[in-house]
């Protein structure tokens, strides 16, 4: 649900995902930074300083995976 919420032509933060698919802003974040990132997503930080947060847009990606899985 999450990969599936994560567009791959902009940008995206935990907590607007977490509007879609009704989990946790934290729980999301912590679900992409284990599982998905890198791999199926990318990451980059915005904010002032001390208030930084993520967004988070799903990589552009063709055949297979680190893993050999197809890519979905």
């Amino acid at each position: 649900m999450i990969l599936e919420a994560i567009p791959c032509d902009g940008w995206v933060s935990a907590a607007e995902i977490a509007a879609e698919t009704g989990i946790g802003s934290y729980r999301v974040a912590g679900v992409i930074r284990r599982n998905l990132l890198n791999v199926y997503i990318e990451r980059k930080s915005m904010g002032p300083k001390g208030r930084k947060y993520q967004l988070y847009r799903r990589l552009h990606r063709v055949g297979k995976t680190k893993s050999g899985d197809r890519w979905p």
